[in-house]
């Protein structure tokens, strides 16, 4: 054993271990304080940076909870006032029906009909004008595709959430093809002065399952027998129209376009209305418009062009009605729509593009039933007239393609509220959960864990001590040594 007195190895051996020993116990008892195995970027890089990233992930996935129950509410408060807008629709399609019973309708009544159709019209616009969710209104169109067209004939219907706002120029729309109306045409009027009565000549007119009858009358003109077959086909229901053509022929024309509205027509004689006698002949088929919309793909349906999905147009729909005509296999340009997105979007996730969009189209008065054909010239809703009999059967046809319309947006915002938004809340938590879970096993200190590191800290810190105490004393050694040397 060497005595040195101007250095004492040992003693700072012992001084060393009691410092690392004295640290150890103060980042012990640090994480038991703050409950955490990683408080800084030194107890773990790595941990650390996949920590925070789970701490921030968690974070936004509870902002995103909030955001799908915020929507769910707005989507509650739209749908609610949606089954007005459906309750007073269901109202005015009672008093078309009511009003078309021209039989038995006087004046008074039509009247007092119209009088209610107005108050009803009147509150389909205001609940329109003043349902609201906060300051973001709802049902005015400020939350839906709005568009304008330019063209002759040409009359923006609707747009999607899918749909891409167009530039300045609008949307080009081209037509290939002009929707037509089925139709048949008979042969020569007979001549019905001396007509015999086994020889009757019968027309019999089939449509969407309703059938008449109709003989002509001995002596009977064309124009006559053609305003009694209208009022025949008029009281029954058919959507057909007869007219007189070239003269001396019946031009018999269902009221809607495109290819999916036919009827069925035969007639006594051979070759009169039908190529074989009392044998039904199918109308010749209309056509449905065809053509594209800003340069791409759109499918025609009667007088309505819509632009296919995949299309920066997707679900954009336009009315052509122009006059029938022979285009180029290229197609026409007949004038452009201007598109602007203006649909709501909602953040369902806690990353980038995860959001999920709904277009609230407009629901005052003059905005539903549009695009629909009808003799009384009626641009909506807003312009039905039940004080005659031919403004109250078209009425029938706008109010139900308003309802329809109304049912199938209460239908998108369910179909939204329930596999878009509570499914994404139930996700969002389990996601939460999840992480938090995956987070707290990086992170988290195991307190019984942390509680007997200290006590054996304590323990090794206190035998340091006592080591270091001893190292220090052992230098006195030396005075002794010397004070022998004295003496």
């Amino acid at each position: 054993m060497t005595l040195k007195i101007n250095n004492n190895p040992v003693v700072m051996n012992a001084h060393r271990n009691l410092i690392l020993k004295d640290g150890e116990i103060n980042r012990t008892l640090e994480k038991i304080s703050t409950g955490l195995e990683i408080v800084r970027g030194a107890d773990g890089p790595a941990s650390l940076v996949l920590s925070e990233q789970l701490r921030s992930q968690v974070s936004g996935l509870r902002q995103a909870v909030k955001n799908t129950e915020v929507a769910i509410s707005m989507v509650q408060t739209t749908e609610a006032a949606l089954e007005e807008v459906s309750r007073g629709l269901i109202d005015l399609r009672k008093l078309a029906v009511h009003a078309s019973n021209e039989a038995v309708n006087d004046t008074l009544s039509l009247k007092a009909d119209q009088e209610e159709v107005n108050n009803i019209l009147q509150s389909l616009d205001r609940i329109a004008k003043q349902t609201s969710f906060g300051s973001r209104k709802l049902l005015d169109g400020s939350g839906s595709v709005s568009g304008t067209a330019v063209g002759q004939g040409l009359e923006f219907i609707s747009g999607t959430a899918e749909t891409e706002s167009s530039s300045a120029e609008g949307y080009e729309v081209k037509v290939i093809d002009g929707a037509s109306k089925s139709f048949l045409i008979s042969d020569n009027f007979p001549d019905t002065e001396f007509i015999d009565p086994d020889e009757v000549e019968v027309i019999t007119l089939v449509e969407s399952g309703n059938l008449i009858k109709y003989k002509i009358g001995e002596g009977e003109q064309i124009g006559d027998a053609v305003s009694k077959l209208n009022d025949l086909i008029k009281s029954n229901g058919l959507d057909l129209t007869a007219s007189v053509y070239k003269e001396d022929q019946i031009f018999i024309e269902h009221n809607q376009y495109g290819e999916d509205h036919d009827f069925l027509a035969s007639s006594s004689t051979s070759g009169f209305l039908s190529d074989q006698a009392n044998t039904l002949t199918k109308s010749i088929l209309g056509t449905d418009v065809s053509g594209t919309i800003g340069g791409y793909a759109a499918t025609g349906k009667g007088e309505i062009l819509t632009a296919d999905k995949g299309t920066p147009a997707n679900g954009v729909a336009i009315k052509y009605s122009g006059i029938p005509e022979e285009f180029s296999e290229e197609g026409s340009i007949v004038g452009r729509v201007l598109v602007q997105q203006e649909s709501l979007l909602f953040q369902l996730g806690a990353s980038f593009g995860e959001t999920a969009n709904l277009s609230l189209t407009p629901t005052f008065s003059h905005d539903l039933g549009r695009g629909i054909d009808n003799e009384s010239g009626y641009e909506s809703i807003k312009d039905i007239d039940l004080t005659n009999f031919q403004g109250a059967q078209d009425a029938l046809k706008l109010v139900v393609s308003a309802s329809n319309d109304i049912s199938s947006l209460r239908g998108r915002l369910g179909a939204l509220q329930k596999n878009s938004l509570e499914s994404t809340a139930n996700y969002l938590r389990n996601s939460v959960e999840n992480i938090v879970a995956s987070e707290s096993t990086i992170r988290d200190a195991d307190i019984a864990e942390k509680t007997a590191e200290l006590i054996r800290g304590q323990i090794q810190f206190q035998s340091a001590s006592i080591a270091t105490l001893h190292a220090a004393n052992s230098p006195k050694a030396v005075i002794n040594l010397l004070g022998s040397i004295q003496s």
